[in-house]
């Protein structure tokens, strides 16, 4: 986001400490921080008054939460420097660092250089100003001589070299002095100086562009060739031991020359590619090959006369293949064509595969038909239609086809029936399995003609059949008035049963036969073990049951037996009351009131329908009219008291001095006074328009911001605090009487 400063805005903080300040109330007559705008920084100045402690610091305002961070190294402060630990109430407003600051001259025309950093281009663009200095560092400011030198420079070239150093030179380097002087001395054996297979003579030119430490590469020239018993020298060019642009008389970005001799570098062309200044001794200098000169001969089928190549013939030139022969090529180990034959076109029967499409001669083996298949079998000149020879019929040697309908409907199919048949019709033969199949197979074909009511399927141990239900096959209970089980009696059919018995599960999972019990008793569960006979009275089935409501504002209770008859009523009460009666709970009287007693609590919200008084020193509360020691006037917003209204402080050991109101009169003299009413907007926002005295309150703003603040009925208007305009009247009179004075001295 942007960095942002405002005019006239303060807000208080109540004891921020070291961290982020929440903003509080807007000072009188100021702006709130909300102008600077969300998750923008400015630059701010916090103060408390009390303490003399202050900090310029900046940081980014946030809306949500209304708070300023502060950066963790102030620009000024009272701690030195550092933050301040603010722990009382303190003013935050907009500033404007010193330290942050641009001047102009005293007439205006000039910024004055201050302590500048980095100058980041902005909208507000820097349009005069003269450089004359060339840049040295990569991030200075240039000129426009310059730039236009820079971007015209391009490849300039400079006298050849005669060899190129393809490899490092083992020597000890001399700067000279900034360049000019500088050598490479040899620093190894003593030896004539050979560079790329060359022998050097003095003044030959030698590109060095391969330097462990590149700052000693460079155009030089041999001064001294070196024996067994001295060292060779090479001292910088004189084109070329200065940093000039764009000429041949010394190196920059751009240098070009071209190398004469070599084992490896004869033809080759470099460039200097230094961008920006070269300091000799401190810039690494660096060359890039940009050309070779290039040396062609002719290969294998080419001729090369001159510059021209041409392909050798090796063929004779004409027209081969015909529909009955194809042309014969024969190639040399170049892939030239050396010779071209015809030959006639003379195919093998076996060397054809794969389909074959048009009309054959002759088909050596027939293709023949076979089973279930009709046509008439292929011999390669008539084109055949093979079907299949199906049928829905019942038909031998046919394949089985559906009718029309999607059924085989002719015939029977016989077959080996295995898994499960559906919709089957007639008899079903099943294999022989052992004992006991036909009569099963004799009961399903009686299941086929139907079941006669009342029957049921049932196995007597070798066979499935169909029996009737038997009055034996039914067991009965026989039980009392009261409902418990008596007697029972056991069906004839159920395995191991009598009469007078009951069956139940064992604990083995078999069933198992209980004798019946007595008159009176009924049948308990043992868990595992077998059920057994119980009386059934009340002390051992029947419960008692008690239920009790208790808790605050609700009564009653109740017994209830699991055996009683008849059905009993439980009410539950509460003791609500409009009396006032402790640890109850309120209820309204028959108008709808609570007309007993005083409610006490805290009281939220706005309060409607009560005489009563409710006070709350953390509610912010809203009246039509106040009466203090009288009544209330009835007249919207107005307030009346039988006695004075004190506000604020005025003692002055409460108070730090700023200084005195200055040119008091002057001020006095800038407001008009005047009579007035209510205009439509105000009228609209509830005023009365009477007429009424008074002044401008954007005029007192100007003069004594401090007397104005948000008007009650919204803070985009402002009013006048009449009451602070005192000490600026007095001002005034005070320097009207020294005026007078004045005049009256002169006589």
């Amino acid at each position: 986001m942007a960095l942002v400063l405002k005019d006239r805005v303060k807000q208080s903080a109540s004891a921020p400490g070291t961290g982020t300040i929440t903003l509080g109330t807007v000072a009188s007559g100021f702006q709130s921080f909300s102008v600077v705008g969300d998750g923008n920084t400015t630059y701010f100045a916090i103060v408390d008054v009390a303490s003399g402690d202050w900090e310029v610091n900046y940081g980014t305002y946030t809306a949500s939460g209304t708070t300023l961070s502060r950066n963790a190294t102030p620009l000024s402060s009272s701690a030195g420097g550092a933050l301040v630990n603010f722990t009382g109430t303190v003013d935050v407003f907009v500033t404007y660092p010193s330290s942050r600051s641009a001047y102009q001259n005293e007439a205006g025309t000039q910024v004055v250089q201050q302590s500048f950093g980095a100058i980041t281009a902005t909208s507000a663009a820097l349009t005069t100003g003269t450089i004359t200095t060339a840049p040295a560092a990569n991030t200075d400011i240039v000129n426009k001589t310059y730039v236009d030198t820079l971007v015209a420079s391009g490849i300039h070239f400079h006298q050849p070299v005669m060899v190129e150093s393809p490899t490092n030179l083992n020597a000890t380097y001399n700067n000279g002095t900034a360049g000019v002087g500088a050598t490479l001395t040899n620093a190894g054996t003593q030896v004539e100086l050979i560079i790329d297979g060359i022998f050097t003579s003095p003044g030959d030119r030698v590109l060095v562009y391969t330097q462990t430490n590149p700052i000693e590469n460079g155009i030089y020239v041999v001064t001294t060739v070196g024996t067994v018993s001295t060292n060779w020298v090479l001292t910088r060019s004189s084109d070329a031991n200065t940093y000039v642009i764009n000429s041949a008389n010394g190196l920059s970005e751009g240098s070009t020359v071209f190398v004469q001799l070599g084992a490896t570098g004869a033809g080759e062309t470099y460039t200097c590619n230094t961008s920006g200044v070269i300091t000799f001794g401190t810039t690494a200098i660096t060359f890039a090959q940009i050309s070779s000169a290039q040396i062609y001969s002719a290969g294998t089928g080419l001729t090369l006369t001159g510059t021209q190549f041409s392909i050798t013939p090796t063929g004779t030139a004409g027209t081969y293949g015909s529909a009955s022969q194809v042309p014969v090529f024969v190639t040399n180990a170049s892939g030239q064509v050396t010779s071209v034959t015809n030959t006639a076109i003379a195919i093998n029967g076996s060397a054809v595969t794969g389909a074959i499409s048009g009309q054959a001669g002759s088909v050596a083996n027939a293709l023949t038909l076979g089973t279930y298949l009709t046509g008439t079998s292929y011999n390669g000149g008539t084109a055949v239609t093979a079907t299949v020879d199906a049928t829905s019929a019942n038909t031998a040697s046919k394949v089985v086809a559906r009718d029309a309908s999607g059924d085989f409907s002719a015939g029977t199919i016989t077959a080996t029936l295995s898994g499960n048949a559906t919709n089957v019709s007639g008899t079903v033969a099943f294999a022989n399995g052992g004992t006991g199949e036909t009569t099963r197979q004799a009961a399903m074909d009686a299941l086929a003609g139907g079941v006669t009511s009342g029957q049921y399927l049932r196995g007597n141990g070798s066979d499935v059949v169909m029996s009737t239900i038997q009055a034996a096959d039914v067991p009965t209970l026989n039980q009392n008035t009261t409902g418990n089980a008596t007697t029972a009696t056991t069906a004839t059919n159920l395995a191991g049963g009598s009469a007078g018995t009951v069956p139940y599960q064992s604990a083995a999972g078999t069933t198992a036969m209980l004798a019946a019990g007595s008159s009176g008793q009924v049948l308990q569960s043992n868990g595992a073990a077998a059920p057994s006979w119980v009386a059934a009275t009340a002390a051992a089935n029947n419960g008692t049951l008690t239920l009790a409501v208790s808790g605050t504002g609700l009564s009653g209770s109740a017994t209830f037996t699991a055996n009683q008859s008849g059905n009993s009523t439980f009410t539950v009460t509460s003791n609500a009351t409009n009396a006032n009666t402790g640890s109850t709970i309120v209820a309204r009287d028959a108008s709808g009131n609570f007309s007993a007693g005083t409610i006490t609590a805290s009281l939220t919200g706005n309060a409607s329908g009560s005489a009563a008084t409710f006070t709350s020193t953390s509610q912010n509360s809203q009246f039509n009219s106040i009466g203090v020691g009288t009544a209330g006037s009835g007249t919207a917003g107005e307030i009346r008291a039988t006695n004075n209204i004190t506000a604020y402080y005025s003692d002055d050991r409460l108070k730090t001095r700023l200084g005195a109101i200055e040119d008091a009169l002057a001020k006095v003299k800038t407001l008009d006074t005047f009579y007035y009413e209510a205009n439509e907007t105000a009228q609209a926002l509830g005023y009365e328009a009477i007429r009424e005295v008074g002044i401008s309150a954007q005029q007192v703003q100007a003069v004594m911001p401090e007397t104005v603040a948000p008007a009650p009925i919204d803070d985009k208007y402002l009013t006048v605090r009449y009451e602070r305009l005192v000490p600026l009247l007095l001002a005034a009179i005070k320097e009207l009487e020294a005026k007078v004075a004045a005049l009256e001295a002169k006589g």
